[in-house]
C-alpha cells in the first residue's frame, strides 16, 4: 500500500471518528437539553439560550408562579397589575424569540395573553387568547380564559361552545368547568343557549345534571332545563331526573320532586298512577322516587315479574334463600295529605320463619319521621290462592308531609332474621275514606 492511500484511510478514518462523535454528543445534548426543559428550565437555557421548547418551559414555568402568588395573595394584585416588571419584559423576550422561529406557536401566544390578562388589558389578552385557540385548541388555559371572558361580556353561545370543547377534552376537569356553565344557565338568555346544546345530547350532559343537582341558588333550575328537554329527540334520562329528585327528597322539597316526577310519566302511567304508583307491578322498579325501591340483597330476590299460568299480568315476586334476611324488602315514598286511608292488595306463596312479612305505612319526615302509622297483618305459613289483606290508617294533620308504604319482615332479633320461602303480591291500591278526622 502506498503512503498516499494510507494517509487517506487514516484521514477518512479520522473524519468518520469526529463525525461519530459529533453525532453522539449533538443526540445526548439535544435529550439532556429537552430533558432538562422540563425538569430544570434555567439549566435547559444555559446550555441553549435560544431553544424555543427551553424557552417556553421556563416562561410556563414562572408565570405559573406568578399566579400562584396572585391566588395566595389576591389583595396584593387586586388592581391587576404585575409588581414584577424586570420578569415580565424577560419572559416577553423568550417568547419573542420563539415566535420569531415558530411564529404559530400557540402556547407562546397563550403566555402573552397571561401577561395582558395579569396587566388588565382584557382587549389585547382575549386578542392572544383567540389566536392560540385558533391554533390550538388543547390551549386548555386559553379556552377556559375565554369562556370566561365570554360569560362576562354576556357571550352566551360562545361561551357554551368553549365549555363544550374543555368538557370533551377535559372531562376530569368537570367539578372546576361545570360551576362556570351553572352560572351561564342562572341567566335568562344563557339558559336559552344551553337548552339547545343539551338537545344535542353531549357526552358530559349526565355529568352535568349530577353536579348541577338541586340546591343551587335556583331549585328549580333542573326542571325547567328538563321540560325543555322533554320534547325533543334526547329526553331526560332515568339517571338525569335522579340526580335532581333524590337531592329533592333529602332536603324536604316532596311537592316539587312529586310535580317533576309526574311531568315525566308516559300516558299509561299518568292514567294509573293513583295515590300509590305502580300497585300491580306492571311497570319496571326504575330507580326514581314515587316507585317500588327494590335492591336485591344476599338470600333474596325481588323481583316484577310475570304470574306463573297467569299470562301476562305481573306480581312482586320475593323469594327468600335459607338464609339472613334484612327486614326492608321493598318501599315506596307517598305525598298523601291528611285524612284517613286504606291500602289494600292479595298475596300468596309460602314463607317459613320465626316471624312474618307485614305491610307498614310510616312518616318519612317531619317530627313524626319514622313513626308506623299501621302496620298489616303478619303472614306466615301458606297461602296457596290469593288472600286479600286490608290496612286502615289516618294520616296526621301536621308533621306528616311524606309516607313509606313497605314490605319488612318482622324481625327483632338475628334468628328471627332467618327464613325462607316463596310469596307474591299483587294488585296494591289506596284509597282515601274520609276528608275529616
Amino acid at each position: 500500500m502506498s503512503v498516499k492511500n494510507a494517509s487517506g484511510n487514516k484521514f477518512r478514518t479520522a473524519m468518520f471518528a469526529i463525525s461519530g462523535i459529533t453525532l453522539v454528543w449533538l443526540v445526548i445534548s439535544k435529550s439532556l437539553v429537552a430533558y432538562l426543559a422540563q425538569t430544570a428550565p434555567e439549566t435547559a437555557r444555559a446550555l441553549q439560550s435560544d431553544n424555543p421548547t427551553v424557552l417556553l418551559d421556563l416562561a410556563d414555568k414562572k408565570i405559573k408562579e406568578r399566579v400562584r402568588r396572585l391566588n395566595e395573595n389576591p389583595v396584593k394584585f387586586s388592581d391587576g397589575f404585575s409588581t414584577d416588571k424586570v420578569l415580565d419584559k424577560k419572559i416577553r423576550r423568550w417568547l419573542e424569540k420563539v415566535l420569531r422561529k415558530e411564529p404559530l406557536n400557540a402556547q407562546a401566544l397563550r403566555i402573552l395573553g397571561q401577561l395582558a390578562d395579569m396587566e388588565a388589558d382584557k382587549d389585547r389578552a382575549e386578542q392572544l387568547m383567540l389566536a392560540a385557540v385558533r391554533l390550538s385548541k388543547r390551549e386548555t388555559i386559553a379556552v377556559y380564559w375565554l369562556a370566561q371572558r365570554s360569560y362576562e361580556k354576556k357571550e352566551y353561545a360562545r361561551a357554551v361552545d368553549y365549555v363544550d370543547i374543555l368538557l370533551r377534552a377535559h372531562p376530569k376537569l368537570r367539578k372546576h368547568i361545570i360551576p362556570l356553565l351553572v352560572k351561564i344557565a342562572e341567566t335568562k338568555k344563557g339558559q336559552v343557549r344551553l337548552e339547545k346544546h343539551l338537545a344535542t345530547n353531549p357526552r358530559w350532559r349526565a355529568r352535568f345534571f349530577q353536579l348541577l343537582k338541586a340546591g343551587e341558588r335556583d331549585v328549580r333550575l333542573p326542571l325547567r332545563l328538563f321540560l325543555s328537554l322533554k320534547n325533543t329527540k334526547t329526553p331526560p334520562t332515568t339517571s338525569e331526573l335522579r340526580y335532581y329528585l333524590i337531592p329533592l327528597i333529602a332536603r324536604k322539597e316532596y311537592d316539587l320532586a312529586y310535580y317533576t316526577w309526574l311531568q315525566f310519566l308516559s300516558i299509561k302511567q299518568l292514567e294509573s298512577a293513583g295515590m300509590l304508583f305502580n300497585g300491580s307491578f306492571e311497570s319496571d322498579a326504575d330507580g326514581l322516587p314515587f316507585n317500588w325501591e327494590i335492591s336485591n340483597k344476599s338470600d333474596v330476590l325481588i323481583k316484577l315479574t310475570s304470574l306463573p299460568d297467569e299470562g301476562a299480568e305481573r306480581a312482586l315476586s320475593i323469594r327468600f334463600g335459607y338464609g339472613r334476611v334484612k327486614p326492608e324488602i321493598t318501599k315506596q315514598i307517598t305525598v298523601l295529605s291528611p285524612g284517613q286511608y286504606h291500602l289494600t292488595g292479595l298475596f300468596k306463596g309460602r314463607f317459613k320463619g320465626k316471624r312474618g312479612l307485614q305491610w307498614i305505612i310510616s312518616c318519612a319526615s317531619g317530627r313524626h319521621l319514622g313513626k308506623k302509622l299501621a302496620e298489616g297483618p303478619m303472614f306466615i305459613g301458606m297461602e296457596k290462592k290469593w288472600k286479600q289483606f286490608d290496612i286502615a290508617f289516618q294520616v296526621p294533620a301536621e308533621n306528616c308531609p311524606a309516607q313509606y308504604v313497605s314490605l319488612s319482615l318482622d324481625a327483632r332479633t338475628a334468628s328471627e332474621q332467618l327464613v325462607s320461602g316463596h310469596v307474591w303480591y299483587d294488585r296494591l291500591s289506596l284509597s282515601r275514606t274520609s276528608n275529616t278526622f
